[in-house]
């Protein structure tokens, strides 16, 4: 954790208005504060010693810091004087006046980072000195993500982005080392940022619109039968039954559902699937044409779900998925992370056995397990479900097993 020093006025402070936006940040250590030639250089105020006081930031989250009064004029907190050369404890929220004008109010800065490994290995060495935190996963309270340029991003960092969160390069942190004094800025994190490797920039993007269709490529498509003259007539050629789903007779049809104007592949590339993603029922705005072809992608079959809402399915998926699993259902608009980005009203599946058919990178359907806020513990508790289940199948099978054991097995009673 670091530590702010920031001047604030009772009203009748005669300072100039340099003095009282002055605001000072203090990583771990020991710096002298006073009028001239100390590590804080406190301005417009004759009554401050030359070298007026002594604060130590102590490492780690301790939620105080000491401070020793060396001063002619005296040193207060919270309206108590210090005695001269003893050490006293403040905390965050506490008011200090230095000298008879010059008032301050200490806080503490809660900020963290998560280091992808190049960067960790690079750039961890600077931590203890700024005072900020290392988070272990790039979900809930992290700051920012470090990564080195072109280092892969993990699902979490990825997340990271879509929330609108920072990632940085390590010589974010030098430049925060570097800095002159402890009342100079801090680097801008936009003048450090991380590339992103195309591919991932368009998954991301994607996701943050709602639109998977940007994350879907078509394989070339066998051609289909004719379409039948009459659709009942043909329902019945094939055997649909009476009150069959749409989809039902879709598929016993042997036909798809066109695409709006806009998702279908153009000449010389890959187009989309029937079962874009849908928002209130409605197909979502179609992305700005491009390139939406992501080389060997993998994963994702997309088609409509018997309610409207989009299932994905196929073969090649991510292991965060498993056989059958329900992901997640999100309203449209629900906030992803802390973020507010808006997500699409569609279900995510994995079943076994779809060959062929549009298909989505695995990183992609990654990100998303990993985006769901409560993804992690829906997960985990789906597992236990499923614990549940076959160790109720196999007591039944257990019980079923002995009921058939042949009647030499048991013993009878006469």
């Amino acid at each position: 954790m670091a530590w702010v020093l920031q001047a604030i006025s009772d009203g009748n402070d005669t300072r100039p208005e340099a003095a009282l936006k002055a605001c000072f940040r203090f990583p771990a250590g020991s710096f002298s504060l006073g009028r001239k030639g100390t590590d804080v250089v406190l301005l417009g105020d004759d009554s401050i010693s030359r070298s007026h006081a002594q604060l130590t930031v102590p490492e780690g989250n301790s939620g105080k810091v000491q401070l020793t009064d060396t001063s002619r004029y005296g040193t207060t907190v919270n309206s108590v004087r210090l005695q001269e050369g003893v050490a006293a404890t403040a905390k965050a929220g506490d008011v200090l006046r230095i000298g008879h004008h010059s008032l301050f109010k200490l806080q503490q800065v809660a900020e963290s980072l998560y280091f992808l490994p190049q960067a960790q290995v690079s750039a961890a060495e600077h931590v203890p000195k700024l005072g900020f935190a290392v988070c272990e996963t790039a979900r809930g309270a992290c700051t920012y993500v470090v990564a080195e340029p072109g280092e892969e991003l993990t699902p979490g960092a990825a997340c990271h982005l879509i929330a609108g969160r920072p990632a940085v390069t390590p010589d974010w942190l030098r430049a925060w080392v570097d800095r002159p004094t402890l009342q100079a800025p801090p680097p801008d994190a936009a003048a450090h940022p991380v590339r992103l490797a195309r591919g991932m920039k368009r998954i991301l993007d994607a996701l943050v619109t709602g639109s998977l269709a940007d994350m879907v490529v078509q394989p070339p498509a066998a051609p289909g039968p004719a379409p039948a003259p009459d659709g009942a007539a043909a329902g019945s050629a094939r055997g649909v039954r009476a009150g069959a789903s749409p989809r039902q007779a879709r598929a016993a049809a042997g036909g798809k559902r066109k695409l709006p104007e806009g998702l279908q592949g153009g000449q010389g590339e890959p187009g989309m699937s029937e079962g874009t993603p849908r928002v209130g029922g409605r197909a979502p705005k179609a992305p700005a044409p491009h390139a939406n072809g992501l080389g060997d992608a993998e994963g994702l079959h997309v088609d409509d779900g018997p309610d409207g809402v989009a299932e994905l399915d196929g073969d090649d998926v991510s292991t965060v998925l498993d056989p059958g699993i329900i992901v997640r259902e999100y309203s449209p608009g629900t906030a992803l992370a802390e973020g507010g980005v808006g997500m699409p009203n569609f279900k995510a599946f994995r079943k076994q056995g779809a060959g062929g058919g549009p298909r989505m990178r695995p990183i992609a359907m990654e990100v998303y397990c990993e985006a769901l806020v409560d993804g992690e513990a829906f997960l985990k508790a789906e597992a236990a479900k499923r614990q549940k289940l076959r160790t109720a199948e196999e007591l039944f099978d257990a019980k079923l097993r002995a009921r058939k054991a042949p009647a030499a097995s048991r013993v009878v009673r006469r």
